[in-house]
């Protein structure tokens, strides 16, 4: 719990006041081939991705409105930051013109993600 305290208070300001839309991905306990449980939920603020415990599936958005990019592209994005984070950066932000990643957590344990978008 601690963990997750400090995760918000650390991406909080990635956020932005210009986002329509909270974009959070929270993935714990990764195997080596992915994930077992990937679950979606989607609201008109909030679209969480829920990934969890050893499995083969990958962790990223079957469906996702009301973002400024599709959801291949927020896949691939999410794929560089998960990159980062099976290279050893527990915590970092990426930005792709107006879309910004930020992400911290523990490597062995839970790994929070926050995208944000900005207008230009």
């Amino acid at each position: 719990m601690k963990a997750l305290f400090l995760v918000l208070v650390f991406c909080v300001p990635f956020i932005g006041v210009s986002a329509e839309k909270e974009v959070l991905i929270h993935r714990r306990n990764k195997g080596w081939f992915g994930y077992k449980h990937i679950a979606e939920t989607h609201t008109s603020d909030l679209d969480r991705l829920e990934c969890h415990n050893p499995g083969f599936k990958r962790c990223e958005w079957n469906n996702i409105n009301d973002i400024p990019i599709s959801t291949t592209t927020l896949n691939y994005y999410l794929g560089q930051v998960e990159s980062a984070i099976d290279s050893g950066q527990s915590s970092g932000s990426i930005t792709w013109g107006t879309v910004t990643a930020a992400w911290s957590g523990e490597l062995e344990g839970d790994i929070v993600i926050y995208f944000s978008f900005d207008e230009e």
